[in-house]
């Protein structure tokens, strides 16, 4: 294992200048919970040393080993610990390792934490609520400690008055093979999947949980229900809809994994055991039908699965020995689905109604089922009451339930009955609830199977020729962008890797599977069904052929043939006069013209802007008018717009009473190209004639240009207006920057401080030569007010949830950037009567992360501890 050891201690090599180092290692090699060792040095090589010897004590090297060390620390007082547990909101999700003394008998990565519950959830707190308000538990402290460290379970634990809480950066070995791990957001501690490595990530995620899931069923055919692995419990309820759920999952891995050539031979047989058990222990026979029975109850979804599950396996195998069956249960599904579509979602075993309505599932899998089934038995009947169902889905807004269940079907249905209103249909199912998809921090893997349909029946619609496009294309990008950000985020949070699962009772019971962080870790078949089905409909979509290209585009054609060079978008309302000097002036750049694109967006003028405009197609080779409905009242509309239509690869913001002098767009272009990390370039400002436009110059003290600058050593916390600054549309795009449409002040500030959130680099031009002029304050502008404290609150919430998502982002960063934020904001948020105890509200249970910065004043810092202290008003 040298080679690995030597490639670990690259990758978590620190110059001895860094000073003391401590290191932790976790060892695994059966299915008993992993130990883990820690070990300090006073500089990297020291500690390095005793790292090997450590290991070489071991007769043959672990089954899996997890070698970390501390990457950042804070430390603070033990009040403030306790407030910081407290005000975690979800069960388990609390990210940091805690050292609870100087004596690191007390110190636990936070997978030990989760691993052990050695934080536990408030009594009152239940598990779909946000209050999870942690406490340690000093009984399970005491516990693990003693299998740790072998302490005395007499002995009192020793916490200090100071805790530190640190970030760490690791190394997992496994095979031979060494994967650097994620060291920020809720995929921290797993190994980290990029986009070198995504499709291998995902093919091993699929792999594996297929194989964990076949192995949960027994030699009977009777899954193993679920693991609760903290204290390596067994699930011992059972449910007949996820007995057969899970086996449909089973029989699309064993698809896949067949063309993969991945799979192993008794899989299907093990499926096929599966099937069996369930048709001789659920089923209730009857003349004419066949129902799933689950003790007393007849239920729709478990009838409805056991049909999909059934047809999967003849069309996967072939094989039609169940094909009687299908139609036997089939006809059961008449007994829950009447005359006009309605639907009864428990039965009793005298087919009466036992429950009208249960769960909303149940309706999308039975009109699913219908229309798997409906090819193989080719009866018209099928489809008259898969269509039934779906009218009575549409009549009741079904939508709105926002279902992956729904998602499918539809998709399915739409095969054969391509009606509008059933796209229709599908498509407020998927849009409507997409920015909550978009968002949620939990893993959710029904969203990926919901998102994944909806993007195959997206497709679909665009080769239909409908007179009225049923979504935009920007809704499209916006769905697919939503539908690879889930996948990634359910492969990292939702998988149970083998240097998480070493943490846990069992980890060789439970690597591989897929489990529900925020409800005890817990593990049910039904979750590693949806994990499955997500991940695998995700990855067939992406046929190998279709990454391959898309990859071999990416890195071998050239950029330049197919896109613009820079979009200039200039947001108008009735400047007449002043876009005709902007644009005369625009005329004049010695950029080469082809390269680059003018984008108006007017914002439904009523003067003579339009014409002026227009007047200047022959000036440029690329000019786009973009005329917005109705007057939206700022420039927020018009720029999002603009972004939206921009082909360039750079997009520059200019204001219609402003101008760029002819060498500005060449010398910013020639910057931002010199070196590969520059995302971001400043160009100075001027006052135009006759403006008496305050302008803040702090920033721009160079007199030649400067490339490589990270925003923490810059000074563009004082430049928070957007126009003038040439940016890299990729950025925009990857992190869905955009202006806020119900802020009208400081509408630059909500989308510049994003941005310098996730730029690399940055250039300034030098301030010998000019480059963006200035006008005068717009006679209506409402920069020339106050800002409203409830909106510089707004403004600041909305920047500080931006900054703490990003997973790819340092703690500490984070904290940074907040803090240099905060110097500017806190004094207008608490002009406002009720502003700061909203924000207190909104991001309190975070704001102490960033008390520790060295960037933050003295001001802000007082303005943090009077919102603690509960200084301010509450409405």
């Amino acid at each position: 294992m040298r080679k690995e050891l030597a490639a670990a201690k690259k990758e978590l090599f620190v110059p001895a200048k860094d000073g003391k180092v401590h290191f932790f290692v976790t060892t695994c090699s059966g299915n008993n919970r992993g130990k883990v060792w820690q070990t300090s040095g006073d500089n990297f090589e020291q500690g390095w040393l005793k790292v090997e010897q450590y290991l070489e004590t071991f007769p043959l090297f672990p089954k899996w080993v997890k070698i970390e060390r501390i990457d950042t620390a804070n430390k603070m007082s033990a009040e403030d610990g306790q407030q910081a547990f407290y005000q975690t909101q979800r069960d388990n999700y609390f990210p940091y390792g805690v050292a609870f003394n100087e004596d690191n008998d007390l110190t636990f990565l936070p997978e030990e934490i989760t691993g052990n519950a050695l934080l536990v959830p408030h009594p009152e707190h239940r598990i779909a609520r946000r209050d999870a308000r942690l406490m340690i538990s000093e009984a399970h402290v005491q516990a693990y400690s003693q299998y740790r460290d072998q302490c005395d379970l007499s002995s009192p634990l020793h916490f200090g008055k100071e805790w530190t809480f640190f970030t760490k950066k690791g190394v997992f070995i496994e095979e031979g093979k060494m994967y650097s791990m994620e060291t920020e957001g809720y995929g921290q501690g797993v190994r980290e999947i990029n986009d070198d490595n995504q499709w291998t990530m995902l093919e091993q995620g699929i792999r594996r949980g297929a194989h964990y899931l076949i192995d949960q069923i027994t030699e009977t055919g009777k899954f193993i229900y679920g693991y609760f692995p903290i204290g390596g419990r067994k699930i011992n309820s059972y449910n007949s809809v996820r007995h057969y759920s899970s086996l449909y999952a089973l029989l699309e891995a064993y698809d896949y994994l067949r063309e993969q050539e991945l799979v192993e031979a008794d899989f299907l047989e093990k499926i096929e055991q599966g099937l069996q058990w369930g048709l001789m222990h659920l089923t209730k026979v009857t003349e004419d039908a066949y129902y799933v029975v689950d003790g007393e109850e007849l239920k729709l979804g478990a009838q409805a699965m056991v049909i999909l599950a059934l047809t999967k396996y003849q069309t996967v195998t072939g094989n039609q020995q169940f094909l009687p069956s299908i139609e036997k249960f089939l006809n059961g599904m008449k007994s829950f689905i009447a005359e006009d579509g309605s639907t009864t979602h428990v039965l009793n075993e005298e087919l009466t109604e036992s429950e009208a309505f249960r769960i909303i599932y149940y309706d999308g899998e039975a009109l699913f089922a219908i229309m798997r089934a409906y090819p193989l038995v080719g009866k018209k009947e099928w489809l008259d009451l898969a269509e039934l169902l779906m009218n009575h889905f549409i009549q009741k807004r079904y939508e709105r339930y926002h279902d992956h269940w729904l998602s499918y079907s539809v998709n399915e249905l739409t095969t054969y009955l391509p009606k509008r209103k059933y796209f229709e249909f599908g498509v407020r199912n998927a849009l409507e609830n997409l920015a909550f998809i978009e968002k949620r921090d939990t893993a959710y893997p029904t969203m990926l199977e919901l998102v994944v349909a909806a993007v195959k029946m997206f497709d679909r619609i665009q080769e239909i020729d409908f007179e009225e496009p049923l979504f935009s294309a920007e809704e499209f990008t916006w769905l697919k962008r939503v539908m690879e950000k889930r996948a990634l985020h359910e492969l990292r949070t939702g998988t149970m890797w083998p240097e998480l699962a070493m943490f846990f009772a069992q980890p060789e019971t439970i690597a591989g599977g897929f489990y529900v962080r925020h409800d005890r870790c817990r593990m049910r078949i039904d979750d590693a069904e949806h994990f499955l089905s997500g991940l695998i409909n995700y990855q067939l979509y992406h046929s190998p052929e279709v990454v391959s290209e898309t990859l071999t585009n990416e890195k071998d054609e050239n950029p330049e043939e197919d896109s613009l060079a820079i979009s200039v978008i200039i947001p108008v309302y009735n400047r007449e006069k002043e876009i005709a000097k902007c644009l005369t002036q625009l005329a004049q750049a010695t950029f080469d013209h082809s390269q680059f694109e003018v984008i108006v967006a007017d914002d439904a003028s009523t003067d003579q802007t339009i014409e002026v405009v227009e007047k200047f197609q022959k000036d440029f080779e690329h000019l786009r008018v973009l005329r917005l409905p109705k007057n939206s009242g700022g420039a927020s509309v018009p720029r999002n717009e603009g972004l939206k239509q921009a082909k360039g690869r750079w997009v520059v913001f200019v204001d219609s009473d402003d101008y760029l002098t002819p060498h500005a767009l060449e010398d910013a272009y020639q910057l931002a190209i010199e070196e590969e990390e520059t995302d971001l370039v400043c160009m100075p400002y001027f006052r135009a004639a006759g403006s008496r436009r305050a302008l803040s110059r702090s920033c721009f003290q160079s007199s030649t240009a400067v490339t490589g600058m990270d925003f923490l050593e810059t000074k563009l916390y004082n430049s928070l207006n957007i126009v003038g600054k040439l940016m890299r549309k990729e950025v925009v795009d990857r992190y869905q920057l955009e202006f806020p449409t119900k802020i009208r002040v400081r509408e630059d500030n909500w989308f510049s401080m994003k941005l310098y959130a996730v730029v690399r680099k940055i250039a300034f031009l030098g301030n010998k030569k000019d480059y963006y002029f200035c006008g005068e304050w717009d006679t209506v502008s409402l920069s020339k007010i106050g800002t409203p404290p409830r909106d510089a609150m707004k403004i600041y919430a909305e920047v500080f949830r931006f900054i703490f998502s990003l997973e790819e982002v340092p703690q500490k960063r984070k904290a940074d950037l907040l803090a240099i934020y905060l110097n500017r904001y806190a004094a207008m948020i608490k002009r406002g009567k009720y502003a700061p105890t909203r924000l207190f509200q909104q991001i309190g249970h975070s704001l102490y992360l960033i008390k520790g910065s060295t960037y933050l004043d003295q001001e802000a810092k007082q303005f943090i501890n009077d919102l603690y202290s509960g200084r301010y008003e509450v409405q």
